[in-house]
């Protein structure tokens, strides 16, 4: 009976005592300020992000520490993020070491641990750095070459019909839209707060279920006014407004509303 009481007392001090300091500010919502693209292995890169205590009050007293894991190897390394820009903004200068599939994650101590991870990052080596700015060169070629056509079958020195040669090749690549928007789930912070099936769970809600939006419940129209401004939709709502510019917020609607 003593030892089933002691459990039971020791289970309820941890759970008050997490209560607690999530009361206290033990936890943070990050913001990426945008994903990384074409990283290069021994270049600088900068990584900026926001952080606001519960999801709303920014925070600029905090020391960030950004923590990356190569996914098949043992190598790893960190950054502690500064101070810069505007309020609860931050930023990491990283240099990877190696090209790989890099893990990595947002932790501030200050919270008593809290951690955001980010997507995967794929950082290429400088070699094949070097070879893509070389195919740079004659893709740049065929987009003026599209251009000079237009120019000549609008001023009437050409067939309007006439499409130039490497018109394929100018074209831009289509996005994955929905596989962005899964990316910008996380590292926009939305994790931190919603549950969704196709995201590794990690919200920091205690004491309620998170708000779960696996399921297609707000059309396309109503998600992009709320993600726009959240408290122009709803003015008592606690989600902040994070600055999404308009590719962003299609993305994740793109995300949401996809086929599971």
């Amino acid at each position: 009976m003593y030892k089933i009481f002691r459990s039971s007392a020791i289970a309820l001090a941890l759970l008050l005592t997490t209560a607690l300091i999530a009361q206290a500010g033990g936890w943070a919502v990050i913001t990426l300020d945008e994903l990384p693209a074409q990283i290069t292995a021994g270049q600088a890169l900068s990584i900026g992000f926001t952080v606001r205590q519960h999801g709303q009050t920014l925070r600029s007293d905090l020391e960030p520490i950004v923590r990356f894991d190569r996914a098949d190897t043992k190598e790893s390394f960190q950054v502690t993020a500064q101070r810069q820009g505007a309020e609860g903004h931050y930023l990491a200068q990283i240099k990877f070491p190696s090209a790989g599939q890099w893990n990595w994650r947002v932790d501030i101590e200050e919270f008593g641990m809290i951690t955001q991870p980010m997507p995967m990052l794929t950082v290429q080596s400088a070699q094949a750095g070097t070879d893509a700015a070389k195919i740079q060169l004659p893709f740049l070629s065929k987009i003026l070459e599209f251009i000079a056509a237009l120019r000549r079958a609008v001023a009437g020195q050409g067939s309007a019909t006439a499409m130039p040669v490497g018109l394929a090749v100018a074209k831009a690549a289509p996005v994955d839209q929905v596989a962005w928007g899964k990316a910008l789930f996380s590292a926009k912070g939305c994790a931190m707060c919603h549950a969704h099936s196709a995201v590794e769970a990690h919200p920091v809600w205690i004491g309620a279920e998170p708000p779960n939006l696996s399921q297609k419940t707000y059309g396309a129209e109503y998600l992009r006014l709320w993600l726009h401004d959240p408290q122009a939709v709803k003015p008592q709502t606690k989600m902040p407004k994070v600055q999404l510019n308009d590719r962003e917020i299609e993305a994740l609607i793109a995300f949401l509303q996809a086929a599971r």
